[in-house]
Parts: structure tokens; sequence; C-alpha cells
């Protein structure tokens, strides 16, 4: 009888989880993902995008330097609740990354379309993108 009730027990708590785990991938399936900025998959994308000239220039190195400049150029903007132009965001890098203010303005520009393939900006996303919300292969 005791093993009647254990059995018993044992069905009806893994039925109630099967149902509150299989509600929940239901609702996290329906959601898009949140895109995610993967410096490393930026600077891949971006460095083949960018012109020959400008490619042939800048080490994915210096390019991933102006990435993360930009990217804490952008939190402090946002700590001090103000824009910049795009001017004073290509100066304020290039002064920190040391590079032609041509290759950096390239390369944020490039940045920006980065951003919205991966759904960062711009309209939302329609297509579920890969992994880390990246732009998908073609």
């Amino acid at each position: 009888m005791v093993l009647l009730f254990g059995v018993a027990a044992a069905l009806l708590v893994f039925s109630i989880a099967a149902v509150f785990i299989g509600r929940e991938a239901r609702r996290l399936d329906d959601q898009a993902p949140r895109p995610v900025f993967d410096v490393d998959e930026a600077v891949s994308w971006i460095a083949d995008q960018l012109p020959f000239e400008v490619a042939a220039e800048l080490s994915h190195a210096e390019l991933r330097r102006i990435l993360l400049a930009a990217v804490d150029w952008f939190r402090l903007l946002a700590y001090e609740q103000r824009v910049a132009s795009e001017d004073e965001t290509v100066t304020h890098v290039s002064d920190i990354v040391g590079l032609e203010p041509r290759f950096v303005r390239r390369a944020l520009r490039s940045q920006a379309d980065y951003l919205q393939v991966i759904g960062a900006t711009g309209p939302v996303a329609s297509g579920a993108p890969e992994r880390g919300g990246g732009p998908t292969e073609q």
C-alpha cells in the first residue's frame, strides 16, 4: 500500500513539473531572443564589411580597440544622459585608440550597421538570430 502511494505521489509530482516546464518552454520559444553584442563576432562581421582600403590598414586588434572604446564612450554618454554627434564620437574614439579619424569613422559606421543587423537598433528583427543574436550566415 505504501509503495502504491509512493508511486502515485511520484507520478503527480512529475506531471505537475512537466506541465510547468512545458508552459515555460513554450512561452520562451514565442519570445524573440534579446540581441547580444559579441565583440569577437562584431569584429569579424565589421572587418568583412569594410572597404578594402580601410580593411587593408586596420588589423582586427585595432578594430577591436575601436569598438571597445566606442562602447565605453556610449556608456559614458548614457550615464550623463546625453547624446553626441558623429564628429564628437569619432574625435573621442580616435584620440583614445590613436588611429586616424577616417578609419574610426568608417569602423563606427559599420558598427552602426552591425547593431541594426543584430536587432539592437532600428526596427525589431523579424527572424530568429543565431546564437549570440548576431547576423546569420548568408
